[in-house]
């Protein structure tokens, strides 16, 4: 699979982070410029690109309400994990580091397809679509 995050989704590294971060902290406020269907597509496109790199076979399951009043303090918990895994991995703390990893991306990669789904987006277009136009604006990617 060609992947637009290719150069940028190795657990060490700290763009991956960053990523996470943002999309918490958009989900979070409210009144931002990209839509929570927009940013459900790009942490999906993230957690796929970490999947690729892990090696991992993600499952769905979408069984999560997104009307719960913790829903995103779950999501942000779960990017903590994740997160917390990145940099141990980072540090070479080799304990858990893989299942951390491969768990909690599996959790945000669900949480996302949830969001996706309850946003009404079409996921096959939506993400086509966001690839296509991530490749345009970054013409330094080779495919």
């Amino acid at each position: 699979m060609k992947d637009n995050h290719k150069n940028y989704c190795h657990p060490s590294n700290k763009l991956v982070l960053t990523y996470n971060a943002k999309y918490v902290g958009r989900m979070l406020r409210r009144g931002e410029s990209k839509s929570l269907a927009t940013t459900s597509i790009d942490s999906l496109l993230v957690s796929l690109s970490a999947a690729n790199t892990l090696h991992q076979r993600l499952s769905v399951d979408i069984s999560l309400n997104p009307n719960q009043n913790d829903f995103l303090e779950q999501y942000a918990s779960t990017m903590g994990v994740f997160c917390d895994a990145c940099e141990k991995f980072d540090h070479l703390e080799v304990e858990n580091v893989h299942t951390m990893l491969t768990e909690s991306n599996n959790e945000l990669f669900n949480f996302s397809m949830v969001i996706a789904t309850n946003e009404g987006v079409d996921l096959e277009h939506a993400i086509a679509s966001r690839r296509q136009f991530l490749r345009e604006r970054a013409f330094f990617i080779e495919d």
